[in-house]
């Protein structure tokens, strides 16, 4: 049965008039009483007694009215629930993170979102970038924020900000600059992940195209032990600003800038191609982007100068209040 149909019916019976009827919808009488003939022809009843006054109903036409009502009224409480769901949207989001990635997005994220979204609940999980992307591949999460991007056609990869990595040494190392060129690595003792860490390919890529390869003192694939190697006086590592940020602020590490040139990794935000997102999962992928982009602002993904001295949150904390 056709709803537009139905309508035109149900206005034909609130003004007793083909002819109002046509005027209010801006069509043809004739129009009109082909519609009315073929739902009567449908439901095989007689819906209208026409005569000089007007259009009347008959009983089948009461009855038919009832649930014409009916149903123009789910049609907008429809309308209005789809609509609402952008409006005002709930659910629930699970994102993974690499562990460096989240240290710097993640409080961040949670704050913004408890904020503008706050029928949402989010889980994070982090985990190394390899695992997060497995989880992705088979459902197990809405989205991916890493450093790297899975070969799998059905993952959409998208670039969102670059991110400094930094020299990271013991808080008494001498010799130590806020900058260093990058010739200058190969001289120095270094702890760094084993070679099937995500970052660790990033540093070697690196170094091969300066000519060069490192031969750590240790291979570590955790942040903590690595950060407390460093602190011990093992050697140096290599790690974003987010990762070290509040080690750095409490002087247990000191940080330089790798120079000449830099040493830079994207970061990227990876979603499914093969589900359809809810509208939780679209607001919070654009909430992502806007964080990455505030934070950049906030230079946690490329720090100032002061920001390596004192690896200062106060920055932060003011834009989240």
């Amino acid at each position: 049965m056709d709803f537009k149909k139905l309508r035109a019916f149900a206005l034909i019976a609130k003004y007793k008039s083909f002819s109002k009827t046509a005027i209010h919808l801006s069509v043809s009488q004739s129009l009109l009483s082909k519609y009315i003939g073929e739902l009567e022809n449908e439901l095989n009843v007689r819906l209208f007694y026409r005569n000089g006054r007007g259009a009347l109903l008959t009983a089948e036409g009461e009855e038919l009215l009832n649930y014409a009502e009916r149903f123009e009224n789910l049609i907008e409480e429809t309308v209005t629930a789809v609509r609402g769901l952008k409006a005002t949207p709930s659910g629930e989001v699970t994102i993974g993170t690499s562990s460096a990635v989240g240290a710097t997005l993640t409080v961040p994220l949670i704050m913004a979102a408890k904020q503008r979204y706050p029928l949402v609940k989010i889980n994070i999980f982090e985990a190394l970038s390899g695992h997060v992307h497995e989880w992705l591949n088979t459902g197990l999460i809405d989205m991916a924020v890493t450093f790297d991007t899975e070969g799998s056609p059905s993952l959409r990869h998208e670039d969102l900000v670059l991110e400094d990595l930094l020299l990271v040494s013991a808080p008494d190392a001498i010799g130590m600059s806020g900058e260093i060129p990058a010739q200058e690595l190969h001289k120095m003792e270094l702890v760094l992940p084993s070679r099937a860490h995500k970052l660790r390919i990033l540093i070697d890529a690196y170094t091969e195209a300066l000519g060069f390869h490192f031969r750590p003192n240790a291979e570590i694939d955790g942040l903590f032990p690595m950060i407390e190697a460093v602190r011990c006086g093992l050697g140096h590592t290599i790690l974003p600003f987010g990762a070290i940020r509040h080690e750095a602020a409490v002087g247990r590490v000191r940080l330089s800038r790798i120079v000449s040139p830099a040493l830079r990794r994207n970061v990227i935000l990876s979603t499914s191609v093969d589900r359809v997102p809810s509208t939780a999962n679209s607001v919070m992928a654009d909430l992502i982007r806007s964080e990455v982009i505030a934070l950049d602002k906030l230079g946690f993904w490329r720090p100032s100068d002061e920001m390596l001295r004192f690896a200062d949150t106060v920055q932060l904390q003011q834009h989240y209040r």
